[in-house]
């Protein structure tokens, strides 16, 4: 396998904010591209990251190839990556190593990460019926992620079919912000469900590491139900990238 990734700088965002909730995993290598799919060691979220083949400006793989490494290690070598420089990725079966290779610019750097024996887990497809989901201005979540921080440790949100709800509570302290679907940082609201009103729970500590995927676009999809899962997704659609994330819910006792 050898591969070069022309936009080295948003795969190096990327992966920086997966790190955040894996620490090892598998990269995929298909003929669609690049992709990482896998559970935080908790099993409380997972994240679904594609990487489109239209990235590469070399894509040389025989074969469907997984190659399992640290991700968090992985990151640290990306950090490397200077404003010019290409990603060159080579592997091959018989090795005990996968090569990043950082090209262009004065000086070509190589870094050998091991590979490692992690256990062939099945990720499963997950799906799932949500009854909202909404386009929104993903600075705006961030605001509301840093203001319920102040406050406690979940943020719940709540949907009706006219307006989306934050808020988080703690002893005597709250925090909440109300949006209408017309408000001009909601950019689409679909409410499907049957009941008046939803709601769930989530960890803010999971939905700051999350929310760290916005440097690859300033649009978040929340999609979720009553007392259910969380979908979160980031797209870039010129570059043919997603980083998905579900997240359980807090379910009160």
């Amino acid at each position: 396998m050898d591969v070069i990734i022309e936009n080295a700088g948003v795969f190096r965002d990327a992966i920086s904010a997966i790190s955040e909730l894996i620490d090892e995993g598998k990269l995929r290598f298909d003929k669609e591209g690049l992709k990482i799919k896998e559970t935080d060691p908790t099993m409380i979220s997972m994240v679904d990251f594609k990487f489109s083949a239209k990235n590469f400006s070399k894509y040389d793989i025989e074969e469907n190839q997984d190659v399992a490494i640290s991700i968090s290690q992985l990151y640290q070598v990306l950090r490397r990556l200077n404003s010019d420089n290409k990603l060159q990725i080579q592997y091959k079966k018989e090795k005990n190593v996968i090569d990043f290779i950082l090209i262009g610019g004065p000086n070509v750097k190589k870094f050998s990460i091991p590979v490692l024996d992690l256990e062939d887990k099945k990720i499963p497809d997950i799906n799932l019926d949500f009854e909202i989901s909404v386009e929104m201005n993903r600075k705006l979540l961030s605001e509301i992620i840093l203001d319920a921080s102040v406050v406690g440790e979940t943020l719940s949100f709540a949907a009706d079919k006219e307006t989306l709800n934050f808020f988080s509570e703690e002893d005597m302290n709250r925090v909440e912000m109300d949006l209408d679907r017309k408000n001009e940082d909601i950019f689409s609201f679909k409410y499907t469900s049957s009941v008046d009103k939803l709601k769930s729970k989530y960890s803010l500590e999971y939905l700051k590491k999350m929310e760290k995927s916005g440097k690859i676009s300033d649009i978040v999809m929340l999609e979720f139900g009553n007392d259910y899962p969380l979908k979160m997704s980031f797209t870039d659609k010129e570059k043919n990238i997603v980083i998905a994330y579900v997240l359980a819910p807090r379910v009160e006792d």
